[in-house]
């Protein structure tokens, strides 16, 4: 398992394994940067080193306060956008959201959706391979991430535990009886079998012979 599989393993439960991890895009989360990066970095610092009015009217401690809550802001989103994820596993979906204060795990299993499309707006999403994925759940319901990454490399991972072919179906149904049988198997052998030759001797134990100078073969 990579390091980045480890990293969203805590948020599934220990039987299932993680299939792929579907992230936003990265270039929603660069154009958010560049975004703040030039309202609140480039033009503060670009008009205050050249305007001796702003430098006599605002401290420099108060650029500095800026700039540091800027970092701050840009560390937090981009932590915000990797943690912001769809766990695709062996049994299901997890939409990830992660925030600062509180994280919310929705999860959706293979056997409750009903279809799942591939949505794209622009022709700029086909050229840099960025659409948004609708899973369409049984009833009215839409689970969506918009803006994935490589969209079609995720179907592929989903789309073999929607519709698995005959023989794997036979498989795991073989897999989970024969697993039902060892645990019932075992069960039994625990708490419920007893020894017939020990219940045997504590009916049918023998008399101890009246003569005490004769040697008692029958016990063990």
């Amino acid at each position: 398992m990579g390091h980045k599989n480890s990293f969203f393993k805590k948020y599934i439960p220990e039987w299932q394994q993680i299939q792929a991890i579907v992230h936003e895009h990265v270039f929603v989360i660069l154009g958010k940067l560049i975004l703040w990066m030039s309202f609140w970095v480039f033009i503060p610092v670009f008009l205050y080193y050249h305007s001796f009015a702003i430098q006599w009217a605002i401290p420099f401690y108060i650029l500095e306060i800026l700039l540091i809550f800027v970092f701050i802001k840009v560390i937090y989103d981009i932590f915000n956008w990797y943690n912001d994820a769809w766990i695709i596993t062996d049994d299901g979906i997890y939409d990830l959201e992660w925030s600062l204060l509180k994280t919310n795990l929705e999860s959706v299993r293979y056997d409750s959706i009903e279809g799942i499309e591939i949505d794209k707006h622009r022709i700029w999403d086909t050229i840099f391979n960025k659409w948004d994925i609708l899973i369409h759940k049984f009833g009215e319901e839409t689970l969506v991430i918009e803006n994935a990454f490589s969209p079609y490399k995720a179907v592929d991972q989903i789309e073999p535990f929607l519709f698995p072919k005959p023989e794997e179906k036979e498989d795991r149904f073989e897999l989970l009886m024969h697993t039902l049988g060892d645990v019932v198997e075992d069960y039994l052998d625990k708490k419920w079998v007893k020894d017939p030759y020990k219940e045997w001797k504590h009916i049918h134990k023998p008399e101890p012979l009246e003569d005490e100078y004769t040697i008692d073969l029958r016990q063990e």
